[in-house]
């Protein structure tokens, strides 16, 4: 019986403070590599978000080329662009987006990072690519 007693005292001990200490570690570890992944996306969901507001104006834009021959007269409000997008809007993720000469220029809100971005359509062969750069688009539109 003796012997018992003592088996069942040892299994209900508990952990040891070398058991707890790994495993304060390794959720340590990982909290270290989520942090800035969570980060990383946050900043890539909010520049997704700013971006697709951006959808709405490419094929009036692309329209606009076809009847006119060229991006020039392509401006809000002109053929059928949709008007600027300004902050008295109320949008929650831009605060700017204008079109000239078919070029989309948006800023976001500071809420979803404040960041510029340049919207620039190429036609090829009767395709239009748009290419996208994350900086404030320079010049008049081009």
């Amino acid at each position: 019986m003796e012997f018992m007693s003592k088996a069942s005292n040892k299994s209900e001990q508990g952990f040891t403070l070398v058991e707890l200490l790994i495993v304060v570690a390794i959720i340590g570890i990982l909290a270290a590599v989520a942090v800035p992944q969570y980060g990383d996306y946050v900043v890539k969901a909010n520049r997704v978000a700013v971006l697709s507001a951006a959808d709405a104006y490419k094929t009036p834009i692309g329209i606009c080329a076809q009847i006119t021959g060229d991006f020039d007269d392509c401006d809000n409000g002109e053929e059928n662009i949709p008007d600027e997008i300004t902050a008295a809007d109320s949008n929650d993720a831009v605060a700017t987006l204008t079109v000239t000469n078919g070029v989309i220029s948006i800023t976001a809100t500071e809420d979803f990072g404040g960041a510029s971005y340049c919207i620039t359509p190429t036609p090829t062969g009767g395709v239009i690519t748009w290419t996208t750069v994350d900086s404030a688009c320079s010049g008049s539109g081009t």
